[in-house]
C-alpha cells in the first residue's frame, strides 16, 4: 500500500472532493439496495477507453488508455492498482480521490483477492462491474483469467454482475459532470470548425481528419477518442479510418466527432459538403434538424424512449423519407440506453431523468439511391426539454 504526502501536484483538470463524496454516496446507496459488500472494477482500455468508464467514474483515474483496476467497498477505503510502481506518485499527484494506490505488476486478480480479504468480505456478495451485459460488450469486459482467479481464491464469495447498477448511477449526471461535458462540447465544436476550414477540393481526406484531431488536442482534448469518418460522393456510412483519396466537388464528409475532457465525452454530428450539396441532401438535412428540435422539446423527465421512437418514425411518413431515433448516453463512456434501431420493450420503457446526457442524432434516409444524412449534438435533459450543449448554427455546411 502506498500513501504519500508531499507528492508533486500535477497541473491537470480534476474533480473536487465534494464531487467525490456526492458520487460515492450514490454508489454506496445502490450497493446497500442490492446487497453488495464490495465492487470490483477491472481494467479494460477497449472501445476508445470507454470500457474504463466505471473505474474512471469511481476513482477519478484514467485517460490515454492507462490501465486502472479498483475495489470499491461498502465500508472501507477505496483501492486502485496501476501497472507499475513508477506510476503511483504520478497518479497521487493527478487526482485527490484515492490515496491507496498499489502496484499490480500487470497481474490483477491476486491483488484484488488480497484486498477483498483485507476488507473481510471474502465470504460476501461481490459485485463485478463488466461481468456481462455491458453496453456494446454483451459478453463482458473483465479478463477471463482475472475472474477465474477470484473465483478460485475466494470460493465462499458470491460474485454477481453489478454492471447495470453502476451504469444506472452513472446515467444521472451531477452539475460538475454536466459542466465538464459542456467543455468537451466546446472542444468538439472547435474541431468541427477546423474540419470545415480544412475541407477543400483536392485535399486528401486524411489531412482534413488530421486537422480536426489536431484542433481537439491543442484545445484540451484527450486521446483516444471516438472519431468515425466517411468522405465520398454519397453518405452511405462511416468507418474507423480516413483515406488518402483527394476530395472532389459534390463529396460529403460525414463523421461522428467526439471530444473528451477529463474523461467525459461530447459528440458532434454535422456533415460538410464540398462546393455543393446534391439534391435532395439539403431537404433531408433540414428534416433532420427539424426532427432534432422536435425530439429535444419532448425530452423531459418521465418521457419514455418508446414515445420518442414513435414520434421520430412518424415524421418521415408522407414525405418520402425514413426517419428514426438514434440516441445514446454520453459521459465517461457508454451510458444507457442505446438506440440505433429496433429495441426491446425494456429499453422502450426507459424513462428520462433530469441530467441524463445523450448524443441525439436522428437520421433521415432514402432507399434509391441509397442516401442518409443527420444532424446531431450532445444534449442534457431538463424540466423544459433537452438543452443542446453545442452552440454552432444548425445549418447546411458547404466548404468552398
Amino acid at each position: 500500500m502506498t500513501k504519500q504526502s508531499g507528492v508533486r501536484r500535477l497541473d491537470v483538470p480534476r474533480f473536487s472532493l465534494e464531487e467525490r463524496e456526492l458520487r460515492w454516496g450514490r454508489i454506496r446507496q445502490m450497493m446497500r439496495e442490492k446487497g453488495y459488500d464490495a465492487l470490483v472494477l477491472p481494467y479494460n482500455t477497449g472501445h476508445w477507453g470507454q470500457f474504463q468508464a466505471d473505474v474512471q467514474y469511481v476513482a477519478g483515474m484514467g485517460g490515454n488508455d492507462s490501465e486502472i483496476t479498483a475495489v470499491f467497498p461498502l465500508n472501507g477505503e477505496v483501492t486502485a492498482w496501476v501497472r507499475s510502481s513508477g506510476y503511483i506518485p504520478k497518479w497521487l499527484g493527478a487526482q485527490d480521490w484515492v490515496t491507496d494506490i498499489r502496484d499490480s505488476r500487470g497481474v490483477w486478480g491476486p491483488a484484488v483477492v488480497q484486498r477483498l480479504k483485507e476488507l473481510d468480505v471474502g465470504r460476501g456478495n461481490i459485485g463485478v462491474v463488466g461481468l456481462s451485459g455491458y453496453i456494446r460488450a454483451a459478453e463482458g469486459t473483465i479478463p477471463h483469467v482475472m475472474m477465474e482467479t477470484m473465483i478460485k481464491e475466494l470460493p465462499e464469495a458470491k460474485f454477481v454482475n453489478a454492471t447495470e447498477g453502476l451504469v444506472e448511477v452513472r446515467s444521472v449526471k451531477s452539475e460538475a459532470e454536466v459542466a465538464t461535458i459542456r467543455r468537451a462540447a466546446e472542444i468538439a465544436e472547435i474541431a468541427s470548425e477546423a474540419l470545415m476550414n480544412a475541407a477543400r477540393v483536392g485535399v486528401p481526406d486524411a489531412l482534413v481528419y488530421a486537422a480536426a484531431y489536431n484542433a481537439m488536442m491543442t484545445n484540451g482534448g484527450e486521446i483516444p477518442t471516438l472519431f468515425l469518418w466517411g468522405a465520398a460522393p454519397e453518405n452511405t456510412g462511416n468507418f474507423y479510418l480516413p483515406t488518402n483519396r483527394p476530395l472532389e466537388p459534390g463529396d460529403v464528409i460525414s463523421s461522428e466527432l467526439e471530444a473528451k475532457y477529463t474523461g467525459y465525452r461530447a459528440q458532434v454530428v454535422h456533415p460538410v459538403f464540398i462546393q455543393y450539396a446534391k439534391d435532395p441532401y439539403p431537404e433531408m438535412f433540414a428534416l433532420s434538424v427539424e426532427l432534432f428540435n422536435k425530439m429535444s422539446a419532448m425530452m423531459k423527465p418521465g418521457v419514455s424512449m418508446g414515445e420518442l421512437m414513435d414520434t421520430a418514425e412518424s415524421m418521415g411518413k408522407g414525405v418520402g423519407y425514413t426517419t428514426r431515433l438514434v440516441i445514446h448516453g454520453r459521459g465517461t463512456g457508454e451510458d444507457r440506453p442505446l438506440i440505433t434501431g429496433s429495441v426491446n420493450e425494456k429499453i422502450r420503457s426507459v424513462r428520462l431523468q433530469a441530467n441524463n446526457v445523450f448524443i441525439l442524432k436522428p437520421p433521415v434516409s432514402m432507399a434509391e439511391p441509397r442516401r442518409q444524412i443527420n444532424f446531431g449534438d450532445t444534449v442534457v435533459v431538463t424540466e423544459n426539454g433537452a438543452q443542446r450543449l453545442g452552440k454552432r448554427p444548425a445549418v447546411l455546411r458547404v466548404a468552398k
